[in-house]
C-alpha cells in the first residue's frame, strides 16, 4: 500500500521501485535511542550547488543533545500532509531525494525547514505546499508568513510602505528612502503622473519578467492595452 501511495504521488517508474527495503527517516534514531532533530532544506542542490548536510555537519543545539540531520529537496521534490494540535505529529512530509547514489521517497517529519528556493516562478507555483507548512505552524527561517507575503509584490512594498510612514520626519538618518511607485488593480484603472523614466512591473515574476522600461508617455500608450471599439448598433 505504500508502494502504491508514493507512486501515486511522484509518478510510477524507477524513482518508486528502487526504494524497497528501505528505512524511513521518521523511524531513524541515534545509537542511544534518541530520534535527530530533523531539518528539512527546501533547496534544489542542482541549482543552487549547496550542499546543507555538509554545512550543518558537527552543529551542535546548545542544552541538547539530539543531533542534526537534514533533508535536502526542491519544491517539485515533495509532498506535504499536515494535521491540527489534536494529533502528536502535526506535519509528515513524503520526499523524493537519492541517498547513497539511489533514488528514493522517504518520510520525514520536520522539526524546522529551511526555505532557499522561490515558492513560486513562471514555472511553478508551490503555495500550495507552503499553505501545509504554515497549517501545521513548523518553524522556519525565513518565516512562512513572510515567505507567503514575498509570493506578491504588492503586499511586500505595502510593508515597505508601512516603514517609510512610521520613519517619515524623524531626521535624514533615519529616513526609510523609497523610489515612488503606484500601483493600479487593473490597466482600466491605470493613469500614471509621475516622472519619467519609469519601470513599469506587470504580476510578481522575478528575474526581469514583466517588468519594462518606459521613456515618455508615448511609449506609456504603447504598452498599455488599448480599450476595444464599440461595435455599432
Amino acid at each position: 500500500e505504500e508502494l502504491v501511495m508514493r507512486s501515486w504521488l511522484f509518478g510510477s517508474g524507477e524513482d518508486t521501485a528502487r526504494e524497497k527495503g528501505g528505512t524511513d527517516s521518521k523511524s531513524s534514531s541515534t545509537a542511544g535511542g534518541k530520534p535527530p532533530i530533523m531539518i528539512l532544506a527546501v533547496d534544489s542542490a542542482h541549482k543552487s550547488g549547496t550542499k546543507w548536510e555538509n554545512v550543518f555537519k558537527g552543529s551542535k543545539i546548545p542544552e541538547c543533545d539530539r543531533p542534526i540531520k537534514v533533508v535536502q529537496c526542491g519544491w517539485d521534490d515533495f509532498h506535504v500532509m499536515a494535521d491540527g494540535p489534536h494529533t502528536s505529529t502535526s506535519c509528515i512530509i513524503n520526499v523524493r531525494t537519492e541517498i547513497g547514489g539511489v533514488k528514493r521517497v522517504i518520510t520525514v517529519k520536520p522539526d524546522f525547514v529551511l526555505i532557499r528556493n522561490e515558492v513560486t516562478a513562471l514555472s511553478h507555483d508551490n503555495r500550495n505546499k507552503l499553505y501545509g507548512l504554515m497549517y501545521a505552524n513548523v518553524p522556519s527561517v525565513n518565516s512562512l508568513s513572510s515567505i507567503y507575503m514575498f509570493c506578491e509584490r504588492p503586499i511586500v512594498q505595502g510593508e515597505l510602505n508601512r516603514l517609510a510612514k512610521l520613519h517619515k520626519g524623524k531626521g535624514p538618518d533615519n529616513e526609510f528612502l523609497l523610489v515612488p511607485q503606484s500601483y493600479f488593480a487593473s490597466y482600466q484603472g491605470f493613469f500614471y503622473g509621475n516622472s519619467f523614466p519609469a519601470v513599469v512591473k506587470v504580476g510578481s515574476a522575478h528575474a526581469g519578467y514583466g517588468k519594462m522600461k518606459v521613456a515618455n508617455h508615448k511609449d506609456m500608450e504603447v504598452i498599455l492595452p488599448r480599450k476595444k471599439p464599440k461595435s455599432k448598433q
